[in-house]
């Protein structure tokens, strides 16, 4: 019946394991001397054969090799001998031929009984879904990585949309696609042998030039092969080809990628990403930067030709700045001489439109320098009998020729020399010698025409009466201010006027006897000369600069312009020594002007305030923002980017409102870009007759870092001030010389009690708080830190507080430049709470002390006590083992006598071991104690009739007061009444007492004897282990019962106390703390 039951249970079995979705199969493994070789099929159901293509009947008895000799080459037949020989189940996944199909299988083996269930589950279907939904992720990193391929191209390809530089716009995109903590570009520098990062993006923050570099040959070891990555998947702290400069390691990195930067098949630089997770970067990782390497490449080197054009163009922008002053300082120049020359001097264009004149024009023609210029100066002749030209200045341009003649010498000779007749204002002609010559620039281009008139008016009337007009021309060629002189082309002088005498102090007959030649200085005698001889016959020379010696050997500095007129050479100077010198002092002043505002980055500006004009030089235009100067820029402009709050301050320290003539002021600008900079002017006014501003003149530069510094400064003396003003230390600041407190925190007051004030007034007075025996420590702090030297020192003081107060005081020097003492800065620590805890950690010591040396007694003594009882039981055993070999008669009593002794040692042994135990539990802290309300005089009662019955002593027990319970052990209670009481009755005849008080807060226990009692000098040591007194010899005891008595009295708060005398007795009094119970 039951193997029918058993049956019909694997039938059920059976059919249902035939309906799951799940192949099932059992085999047994074939063993060849315990070595598997093969697997039989024992049992498989439905969906096993439907995997295996096969029927029941033909997989019967079949092996796993003969069905599937793959399972060999693929390695799943040691997986099922691994799993037979451990009993460790596997699972694994692995795509199967089956039929005509591919498919993928879940697989489990597990060893049942003697044999492997192997189940198995068809996952292709989960399969195909997890591969569609792969690549709809791929596809999807895919685009991302193509978008973000595409925004690095254009923040690459665009570097001017935004003030951003495209290279950090780049890094954050490529972090976006490579997530890791940091990415860096550096650019080598060939020259120094540096790689120095340009940008970096760390942990999410974009930076430029962050200081970071390295040396190149690390990086041009790895630039082979030409733009791929090196990969250091995991870091050590000794990986070769890693600049150990850069610390990477020590950084917590452990991953780093390097790929060189190449442009025209260079190495230009590198690209580096780092991560602090080993392995972190993956294929797909680096392909993303090898496929931005060539781009940042391209934009690295842009980058750094930028910064080229740009420092070029600076120097660029120097040089015209140069060559502009240059221009100016000619055009002053060229300006004072037509200022001062004594000939009248037109200049024009091609067109003969003047362009220029001097006032000695005015009073020639009548014409002021304004009416001249513009007007069109014609020349023509008034008859073919008159040869003279007549010159006249109309508004506009006359519709005839020029003069052929006067075109044609112009052409020729580059100059027009002749008399002619000039029309002046009022319509009169004035016969004049004019000289004209052309203009031309650097490249030798015709630009215009320069004209000098002279008037000779005065020859044209002495030619009608010579004798009158020659004496007139003598006294205007001898009263003359300009030193005029005829000389021939040789150098020899034949006429000089008195100017000449004056100006070189040399006598007329003097200075026709001798060169003009030898006149000039040494240095400048051959180009003189040259004039004279080659250039001045042929055409004028104006404005010629020389040295002229005078007769005392001194030099001074003439301007003289020469006209050459049938070999006869006539001259006009002007001493201009003077003049000279002052210009080159200004030229001078100038440059150091310059150099002085370009080193301190002032910039200089002009106010026009009658005309509101304000003008600037460059460095003000750049410290302003602007790149380009601004027309019609005024004072009303300027303050439109004056910040709204400061624009009250500017106004009050303007020329609109200061009394004198001096203006300060420091305000906030908008530039440009928006960025606010603090800029300085300063400068002084000029005024006018009545007093009124008419100029302003003064520098100005930029303050930013100097007025932010002031603030940070304001706000770090603020946190100062907030930190030293509340912390518990005195903080003091002395200074060197003058030596006097510059600050104390309000600590001082609190913990010296003393005011501050006094402290400001004598520096000393904190010794007055001083402890007297402590003051010399305190001095000589003070002498030592002001010899240079940090020190620290601990003094007692009386504070603020009752008692002394110990402080800790410390001190700091700050130095200056040279070396000597700047600041003298102290800390001051209230330690009086550490010095109590030093003195409790030094009593602790000693108890410890103390007790390591009670230590070392206890094991003396213990030693001793072991083996006094050792000894004895040692000694009648050898008398026993003797009387056994040798029996007589007595031998018998003899034995039990000693047996007897043996017996009693071992009794006293085993006191000795208990109170030991006793004691070692209770220096453990294992006593057990179990207090409870227990009636005190019932325990006594008990421990007396227990412990002392049998001896045949009275022991008298008389209570005081009502009795009650008592909260306590009742164990520990009653060994401490045994140790006492034995006590009592060991060392005493008779007459052993017990007296019980109860009181309401507590109950005393005495035990009073008339025994030997204790000596008085024994009476301190009661307490120690071992220890007996000295009249105690011959009575057995372990010198270990009032220690552990002690000790449990102690445990319920309570107190063992001994008075005894030599020969009258002992009292032992017990006081344990209680509230009695009703």
């Amino acid at each position: 019946m039951r193997q029918s039951d058993n049956k019909g249970h694997i039938q059920q079995l059976e059919s249902i394991l035939d309906s799951v979705p799940v192949a099932v199969l059992y085999c047994e493994p074939f063993l060849d001397h315990e070595k598997v070789t093969d697997f039989r099929y024992i049992w498989g159901n439905n969906m096993a054969h439907e995997l295996l293509t096969l029927n029941p009947a033909q997989v019967q008895e079949m092996t796993m090799l003969r069905l599937y000799p793959a399972l060999v080459t693929n390695g799943i037949f040691d997986r099922y001998v691994q799993v037979y020989q451990t009993g460790e189940s596997q699972r694994f996944e692995r795509e199967y031929p089956i039929g005509t199909q591919l498919r993928w299988v879940e697989v489990s083996v597990s060893k049942k009984y003697d044999g492997l269930l192997i189940t198995a589950l068809d996952i292709t279907d989960s399969k195909h879904r997890q591969h569609i939904l792969e690549q709809k992720g791929m596809l999807r990193r895919i685009n991302q990585r193509l978008e973000g391929l595409r925004a690095i191209d254009q923040a690459l390809l665009s570097p001017r949309s935004t003030d951003q530089s495209p290279l950090l716009m780049a890094m954050r995109h490529i972090n976006a696609m490579v997530p890791c903590e940091r990415l860096t570009v550096f650019w080598i520098d060939e020259s120094k042998g540096i790689a120095t990062a340009e940008c970096r993006l760390a942990e999410g923050v974009l930076e430029a030039n962050p200081g970071v570099s390295f040396s190149t040959h690390y990086l041009l070891d790895l630039a082979q092969p030409m733009g791929q990555a090196t990969y250091f998947p995991v870091m050590r702290p000794d990986t070769a080809g890693i600049p150990p400069e850069l610390g990477l390691y020590g950084r917590g990195f452990r991953s780093l990628v390097v790929l060189p930067l190449f442009l025209r098949q260079k190495c230009i630089g590198a690209f580096t990403l780092l991560s602090v997770v080993p392995n972190f970067f993956a294929n797909e990782h680096l392909e993303i930067a090898q496929e931005v390497a060539s781009q940042l490449a391209i934009v690295l080197s842009q980058q750094h030709l930028d910064e080229q054009i740009n420092h070029y163009t600076e120097q660029l922008e120097l040089r015209v700045a140069e060559r502009t002053r240059e221009i100016t300082q000619l055009s002053a120049m060229q300006q004072a001489i037509l200022e001062h020359a004594g000939q009248a001097i037109l200049s024009t264009d091609i067109h003969g439109v003047i362009q220029t004149a001097n006032q000695a024009c005015e009073k020639l023609l009548g014409y002021t320098a304004e009416e001249l210029i513009g007007r069109v100066s014609h020349i023509e002749f008034t008859s073919a009998d008159d040869p003279i030209p007549l010159i006249s200045y109309r508004q506009t341009e006359s519709s005839g020729p020029a003069s052929d003649f006067f075109q044609l010498a112009l052409a020729s000779q580059g100059y027009f020399y002749s008399e002619c007749l000039a029309i002046d204002k009022t319509g009169n002609a004035i016969p004049i010698l004019l000289a004209t010559s052309i203009l031309q620039d650097n490249e030798h281009n015709l630009i215009g025409y320069v004209g000098i008139a002279t008037d000779i008016s005065a020859l044209k009337a002495a030619r009608t009466n010579l004798a009158e007009k020659d004496q007139e021309l003598k006294t205007f060629f001898e009263g003359a201010l300009d030193m005029h002189c005829i000389i021939r082309s040789d150098g020899s002088i034949q006429k000089v006027n008195q100017a000449w005498e004056m100006t070189l102090g040399y006598s007329a007959e003097e200075l026709v006897s001798v060169s003009l030649i030898d006149l000039v200085h040494p240095a400048e005698q051959a180009s003189v000369a040259r004039n004279l001889r080659d250039i001045i016959p042929h055409h004028p020379i104006r404005c010629q600069i020389n040295q002229f010696r005078k007769k005392d050997g001194t030099y001074r500095v003439v301007e003289w312009n020469a006209v050459g007129v049938n070999k006869i050479i006539y001259a006009s100077a002007r001493d201009i020594t003077e003049r000279q010198e002052a210009m080159t002092q200004l030229q001078k002043l100038n440059q150091r002007l310059q150099l002085a505002t370009q080193a301190v980055g002032q910039g200089i500006w002009e106010d026009d305030l009658a005309n509101n004009r304000l003008f600037w030089d460059q460095r003000l235009w750049a410290i302003h923002g602007f790149e380009h100067e601004q027309p019609d820029w005024s004072l009303t402009k300027y303050m439109e980017i004056i910040h709204p709050d400061d624009l009250p301050s500017f106004l009050n320290n303007s020329h609109l409102r200061v009394e004198g003539n001096v203006i300060s002021n420091v305000a906030r600008i908008f530039r440009p870009d928006g960025v606010i900079r603090y800029v300085e002017s300063k400068g002084l006014l000029i005024r006018d007759a009545r007093g009124n501003p008419v100029q302003g003149l003064g520098v100005a530069w930029d303050v930013t870092e100097r007025i932010e510094a002031e603030i940070a400064l304001r706000e770090s003396e603020q946190r100062f001030r907030q930190i030293a003003e509340n912390v518990d230390e005195v903080f003091w600041i002395y200074s060197a010389d003058p030596y006097q407190l510059l600050y104390v925190n309000p600590a001082y007051e609190r913990i010296w009690g003393c005011s501050s004030q006094a402290l400001y007034e004598n520096p000393a007075s904190f010794l007055d708080a001083v402890l007297a025996e402590d003051r010399p420590l305190a001095v000589a702090f003070l002498q030592r830190m002001q010899s240079g030297q940090e020190v620290e020192v601990q003094y007692r003081i009386t504070g603020s507080q009752p008692g002394h107060r110990w402080v800790s005081v410390r001190s700091f020097i700050k130095w200056d430049d040279n070396g000597k003492p700047l600041r003298y800065i102290g800390i001051a620590n209230d330690i009086t709470s550490q010095k109590e805890k030093e003195i409790v950690l030094q009593q602790t010591l000693d108890r410890e002390l103390e007790l390591n040396k009670l230590k070392s007694q206890f094991v003396s003594t213990a030693s001793h006590e072991f083996r006094t009882p050792l000894m004895t039981i040692q000694s009648s055993v050898d008398l026993i083992r003797w009387y056994i070999n040798h029996p007589a008669a007595t031998t018998h009593s003899s034995i039990l006598s000693h047996l007897n002794i043996i017996q009693k040692e071992i009794q006293n042994f085993g006191d000795l071991l208990s109170d030991m135990l006793t004691i070692g539990k209770i220096d453990a802290g294992k006593t057990v104690f179990q207090p409870y309300w227990m009636d005190m005089l019932e325990v006594c009662r008990q421990v007396i009739a227990t412990h002392f019955s049998q001896q045949g002593r009275t022991i008298q027990i008389r209570v005081f007061g009502t009795p009650g319970k008592v909260f306590a052990d009742a164990k520990l209670i009653g060994h401490v009444l045994v140790n006492l009481l034995s006590n009592a009755v060991k060392f005493s005849i008779d007459g052993v007492k017990l007296f019980l008080t109860f009181q309401k807060s507590q109950v005393t226990i005495q035990v009073i004897d008339d025994g030997i009692g204790i000596p008085e000098a024994d009476l301190p040591s009661l307490f120690q282990a071992f220890f007996r007194a000295r009249n105690t010899t011959g009575i057995h005891g372990t010198g270990l019962g009032l220690v552990i008595a002690r000790q449990f009295v102690e445990l319920h708060r309570g107190s063992l106390t001994i008075e005894s005398q030599e020969g009258q007795g002992t009292t032992a009094r017990v006081i344990l703390p209680n509230e009695l119970s009703t």
